[in-house]
Order: structure tokens, then C-alpha cells, then sequence
């Protein structure tokens, strides 16, 4: 029998696709015809209920039979071309990794290699890109669909607010420099982060995707910009995030909610420290995008935080994609209360900012 010819419409569980990955693993064949690659499950008809669901699972995949040779019935279910590359391998690979079964990652390594021009032909660069950035760090099931959309939105948007709209330069320049910050504990384990002075949405919005449990504020004054964060997050889908349209100094509701700030490509350090330390409850941290290591500036940054309660935890060099050069995360933690003085007026951090 063969299923209808229409696309996958629903993201699969963790469940569903830990138990494909699983049932692939024990009992696929990876492999092709010499013309496109495929997989194909062959398996006593006994276990026809699990062909059904693959059937609903993977629509456009095929299922053949019963069979009946050799005294054996059985039924084969078979991925091919098109069907493998967009619906069945996306999901083995968002789970598959060598440390669960390197004889089967190797497999599917050969059949990539048996057939790169398919593949190439099949899959967008982009894609794969966000597929392999997901799997690096472990996000959730959806997380390259709605990376995917962020990027998408980025590339149709004329005045989007940033100058790296195409999606193969920003799938680096911005997703892979924002989801670097998963490599901060605190600020993985944060369930309130506000991402000061957002811009297009960079780095709050992939990590509001990466970390559904957590609750992101992104924080922008500029209205035109406003506009395209909550267009951009509409068509991700990601409902754990909202655009607060304020300056940071004047966000009254804001002061001391937070377990985490993070700001890039924002302002010299004890401008983003002043932004920061009073949005935070005590114990919180701000994880600062910074680039080439100034000596003289950190130490700027390391008075600036003294007077605002604040104490460097660590500096963490990043290399969030190949050829990054002299990327920084600054990680500071606030260890007293914000003195009653801040926030300052807006506009005066950046025009008096705190130093030595």
C-alpha cells in the first residue's frame, strides 16, 4: 500500500522521534539504488500497527505489503529521495549522535557521501547550518523550524535593523553568536533574562527559542525596530518572549525581576553595567558580548562594576563558528544591592558613564 503524496504537518515529539531514531537504529537499512539514497524497514507483519504510525508520522513515505515469501509475511516501509533528505533524516540526526551508536552515524556518513550531489541539490546550506547548531546544543525539537523562520523573516525585511540579513552569513554572524551563551550555566539555568538594547532581536530571541522555559523581555526603545522583533516573533512561533518598548534606565517594572541581562554589540561596558544592574535581582548575571580583550577597558568595566554592586565572574573567550576571531563573553554577578542613585536619567550612562 502507499500513503497519500502530502508533506509532513506536525512537529513530532521528543517521544516519537527518540523512538524512530531508535527503531532505525535496530532495524533500518541505510543505504540507496544508485540513484537516490534511502532507508527501508522491513519487519514481521506482527508489527503492522508500528508501520501505521509510521505512516502517520511520514506521510510521504511508502509502505509495502504484506508480503508473503519463505514462509515469512512481512511488511517493508521505505524513505527515499526527496521524502529521506526534508521529513526522516532531519529528525534521525537531530537525535542520532556517536555517542549513542557510532556504527549507525557512520552509516548514514557513508550514504551522504555515496550520494553528495543529491544531498546538495536537496538541503540548503542554511538549513543544515541551524540543524547542526541545534544538535550542537541541544535544543529543543522545534528550535531549527523557528531559527529557520527567524532567519527567513531577517532576509525578507528591507529595513530590518542590522546589515547581515542574508541568511548564510547571519546563520553565524548572528544565531551561532547568540546560542554561544548556552555555554554559561547561570545563564542556561535563568528562567527571567532581559536582552537590553535587542536591535533585530540578537541574542535574545534565539535563546528565548533555545530556553522555552525562561521568560525573555526584550528591551528596545526604537519603535521601528519594535515593529520588527514582534513581526519576527510571530512568525516563529515563540510564545516565551515580549518586546518591552522602553529605554532600560526608564523601565521602572523591570528593576530586580531578573536572573539574567545580556546585551550585544550594545555600549562600552560600564554603560551596559549601569543598564544592567539595577533589571537584576541580587545573585543575577549579565553575560556582555564583547570583542578583542583591552586591558585598560576591563579595568574601567571592573570600577564601573564596583559602584553598581557588581563583580566580574569571569571572562570566556567563544568560538561560536569557524574563523570567529577575538569574540568574548563578560560575565559579571551582582553581589549587593544597586545603590538607590541607579538607574541615572536616560541618556546619562552613555553621555558620564562610570569609570575609575
Amino acid at each position: 500500500m502507499a500513503c497519500m503524496d502530502e508533506s509532513q504537518d506536525r512537529e513530532l515529539t521528543d517521544i516519537e522521534r527518540g523512538l524512530v531514531t531508535g527503531l532505525l537504529i535496530g532495524e533500518g537499512h541505510f543505504g540507496g539504488d544508485g540513484k537516490q539514497p534511502q532507508i527501508t524497514l522491513k519487519m514481521h507483519v506482527r508489527h503492522e500497527a508500528i508501520f501505521h504510525w509510521l505512516e502517520e508520522l511520514f506521510p510521504r513515505a511508502r509502505l509495502y505489503g504484506p508480503y508473503h515469501h519463505g514462509g515469512r509475511s512481512y511488511y517493508q516501509w521505505m524513505a527515499r529521495g526527496q521524502v529521506l533528505a526534508e521529513d526522516v533524516l532531519p529528525v534521525v540526526e537531530s537525535v542520532l549522535t556517536d555517542r549513542i551508536d557510532t556504527h549507525v552515524g557512520a552509516r548514514i556518513r557513508d550514504m551522504r557521501a555515496r550520494y553528495p550531489n543529491f544531498f546538495a541539490r536537496r538541503e540548503r546550506p542554511t538549513e543544515r547550518r541551524v540543524q547542526t547548531l541545534a544538535r550542537q546544543h541541544g535544543l529543543p525539537p522545534r528550535a531549527h523550524i523557528q531559527m529557520t523562520a527567524i532567519l527567513e523573516t531577517l532576509a525578507a525585511a528591507e529595513r530590518a535593523p542590522t546589515t547581515v540579513r542574508d541568511p548564510g552569513e547571519a546563520v553565524d554572524v548572528h544565531l551561532a553568536d547568540s546560542l554561544v551563551a548556552l555555554e554559561v550555566d547561570r545563564l542556561r539555568s535563568a528562567r527571567r533574562i532581559a536582552d537590553i538594547g535587542t536591535g533585530a532581536g540578537f541574542p535574545g530571541l534565539p535563546l528565548a527559542v533555545a530556553l522555552p522555559a525562561s521568560e525573555m523581555r526584550l528591551v528596545e526603545s526604537q519603535s521601528k525596530k519594535c515593529q520588527f522583533l514582534r513581526r519576527a516573533i510571530t512568525a516563529a512561533g515563540v510564545d516565551n518572549v515580549r518586546v518591552v518598548e522602553r529605554r532600560a534606565e526608564e523601565w521602572s517594572e523591570g528593576l530586580d525581576a531578573h536572573n539574567a541581562a545580556i546585551a550585544r554589540a550594545l555600549a562600552p561596558a560600564p554603560v551596559v553595567l549601569e543598564y544592567a544592574a539595577p533589571l537584576l535581582e541580587h545573585g543575577g548575571v549579565l553575560v556582555d558580548w564583547r570583542g578583542r580583550r583591552d586591558s585598560a577597558q576591563e579595568a574601567e568595566a571592573a570600577c564601573a562594576a564596583e559602584q553598581l554592586g557588581m563583580r566580574l565572574l569571569e571572562i570566556r573567550h567563544t568560538e561560536p563558528y569557524e574563523g570567529a576571531r577575538d569574540h568574548h563573553l563578560h560575565v559579571f554577578e551582582k553581589v549587593a544591592e544597586t545603590p538607590p542613585r541607579f538607574p541615572r536619567r536616560a541618556g546619562v550612562a552613555r553621555r558620564r558613564p562610570l569609570g575609575c
